[in-house]
């Protein structure tokens, strides 16, 4: 038995997908929850693990997703939303909202991807500390990833 959980890591205000985030996949236990796999998040947010099974009798794991940062700490759970008995392909989009993303550094670029300004996060998950040279305000921008601060 294997499949595949995938899906989508986006912004919720918006839609944008979020790039280089951790997602952990888990199957939900009594006792204890087992990690079924991991991995990152590419530049449009999407994601893919594959499962293969521990080939069991009635291996029928309940699914739920941890999104972390860079720094490993804990964006988003749908713990509280599982999804139970899977045996075959999964799609699990997750909305990250406002306080999950503050103090997210950023960086703006245009669709050919050179770099147009840079900012941090506010506390309520909006982005108001830019730092935007004044020739590039009128252009189109679109948010391509995010990342940690060093500090």
């Amino acid at each position: 038995m294997g499949f595949t959980i995938s899906g989508t890591i986006k912004r919720e205000d918006n839609g944008q997908g979020i790039a280089g985030l951790s997602v952990e996949a888990f199957d939900a236990d009594l006792f204890a929850d087992d990690l079924l796999g991991t991995t990152q998040t590419d530049d449009h947010g999407a994601f893919a693990i594959k499962y293969q099974g521990k080939n069991e009798l009635g291996d029928k794991p309940d699914i739920y997703l941890k999104i972390k940062n860079i720094k490993g700490e804990l964006l988003q759970s749908t713990r509280n939303h599982i999804i139970y008995d899977v045996i075959k392909d999964i799609v699990i989009d997750v909305p990250i909202s406002g306080p999950a993303l503050a103090k997210a550094d950023m960086v703006l670029q245009d669709k050919a991807s050179i770099a147009k300004g840079s900012g941090t996060d506010s506390k309520s998950g909006l982005f108001r500390k830019l730092k935007i040279p004044p020739a590039c305000i009128s252009a189109k921008l679109s948010l391509q990833s995010f990342k940690q601060p060093d500090s």
